[in-house]
């Protein structure tokens, strides 16, 4: 039997097909479609004929990778809203079966080493859940799909959101609902650079939270302090997931300041706090025994030499100057190097995108955006207020799956800082379609609260 899906004359990585039934929305209206698969996982949509000069034009997008559909481009371009609920909401449209038809076919043509990999794609391994057995209860949690690398079984996920079945709204990760002058979303996406980023790598994870102030609660023990903020994951609202870049460190930091305290200045603490324990009189004894010892008294030559100079060099206006002139001396400072508080430590990153298809070109344009958007001051309705930008939880992961316990781990950040070079190689190059050749993205990062003694008793390895 012939494959359905044949390589394009202009590019090896893509694969067409005209060989589905037409496409129908929820309006009534039908396209003849035509199917583009790129060996990445990625399949384009198109309404055959219907561009400019009788070219195709693109309706949707489905990334394997963030198993999503993104009307961003196309025809739909400035009415995303109304392109999801014609294809994948309202009765009648049949977006769900052409993309779940596209996608089984596509895996089981793809190149050997294609389809390897898309067998690690979220989008793909919900194929098994497209399946109508699986759709019925207790039905299987697997496929098995003859590729040209042999028979493989594909397991769809344990988590639901990861399941193509019926599309929803929180599967559209780029939708927009504008209102007035600005823009409000749920979801920022999932990104990842290089796109054929391996499972098992060592990567290092941005997840955008939404920003969460800390509330006041006064503790049992001292009645004072402020209450944690809540669990990062459910506050989390999109992720880009990228190689360990070099140079990476941290720098644990708390301030020491130099302070002085003189014997003068000891006498007179020693004063004020007699006073704030035993009252006014108490006060005033402490007193006449320090004029006391500046007056007579046994060991008191240095107390009357200080009180001598001093005094008479307030009443000139030139302080312990005449002191030191006078004995060559000043007043034992008792210095001491003091703690005065935590710091909060900063993060800095610099990462090299290139992209080397138009998918990763796309992951690439989307990441940019992930943090510039993020990192935004935000408008209340009356724009009134501004709220303050998103944060951010950094983690360095082994293998891709659990916190790195030999890098330090790192707490919850404001992303101060954003920059991107466009022209990282000193020269301005582009590809055909106008996309950079390379993007250079630096960002500065500072930890929202210090790090304490005791937060170390529950984090393993190094800790942070």
């Amino acid at each position: 039997m012939a494959n359905v899906f044949v390589p394009s004359a202009n590019d090896p990585a893509v694969f067409t097909t005209d060989k589905f039934s037409l496409l129908k929305d929820g309006d009534g209206n039908t396209y003849r479609t035509v199917v583009k698969a790129n060996v990445n996982g990625s399949v384009d949509v198109y309404s055959k004929g219907t561009g400019s000069f009788g070219g195709d034009e693109l309706l949707f997008q489905y990334s394997g990778t963030k198993n999503t559909v993104n009307f961003d481009e196309g025809k739909f371009k400035n009415n995303i809203s109304a392109a999801y609920n014609s294809f994948f909401k309202s009765t009648g449209s049949n977006g769900n079966q052409i993309l779940k038809d596209a996608k089984t076919k596509w895996y089981s043509e793809a190149p050997p080493n294609a389809a390897t990999r898309m067998a690690t794609l979220r989008g793909y391994q919900s194929i098994a859940a497209t399946t109508q057995a699986r759709q019925t209860s207790n039905g299987p949690s697997s496929l098995t799909i003859t590729t040209g690398a042999g028979t493989t079984t594909i397991t769809s996920p344990a988590n639901p959101e990861d399941q193509i079945g019926d599309f929803s709204s929180s599967q559209f990760g780029k939708i927009t609902e504008k209102t007035g002058t600005g823009t409000k979303t749920d979801d920022f996406g999932t990104w990842q650079y290089p796109s054929d980023l391996a499972a098992n790598q060592d990567v290092i994870r941005f997840t955008m939270l939404k920003y969460e102030p800390r509330s006041f609660e006064a503790s049992q023990s001292s009645g004072f302090g402020f209450a944690n903020r809540s669990d990062t994951t459910a506050r989390s609202i999109g992720n880009v997931t990228l190689p360990i870049p070099a140079g990476i460190r941290d720098q644990n930091i708390v301030d020491w300041n130099q302070k002085n305290l003189n014997p003068l200045e000891i006498a007179a603490a020693g004063i004020a706090k007699e006073g704030i324990k035993n009252g006014i009189d108490s006060a005033f004894g402490e007193l006449s025994k320090t004029l006391g010892k500046l007056q007579g008294g046994e060991n008191n030559t240095d107390a009357k030499t200080i009180a001598e100079n001093l005094i008479a060099g307030s009443a000139t206006g030139i302080g312990q100057q005449l002191l030191t002139r006078a004995t060559g001396a000043i007043i034992n400072p008792n210095m001491e190097l003091l703690f005065s508080g935590p710091s909060l430590r900063p993060f800095n990153f610099t990462f090299k995108l290139s992209a080397r298809n138009q998918p990763e070109a796309d992951q690439i344009i989307g990441i940019i955006r992930f943090f510039k958007r993020g990192m935004a001051a935000q408008r209340s309705e009356s724009e009134l207020f501004l709220k303050s930008p998103h944060t951010f939880k950094l983690q360095y992961l082994l293998r891709g799956k659990e916190d790195h316990p030999y890098i330090g781990q790192i707490k919850e950040c404001a992303l101060k800082s954003f920059s991107v070079n466009y022209t990282p190689e000193n020269n301005y190059a582009t590809y055909e379609s106008g996309l950079m050749v390379s993007y250079e993205i630096t960002m500065d990062l500072q930890e929202l609260e210090p790090v304490f003694n005791d937060e170390y008793k529950n984090v393993p390895g190094i800790g942070y």
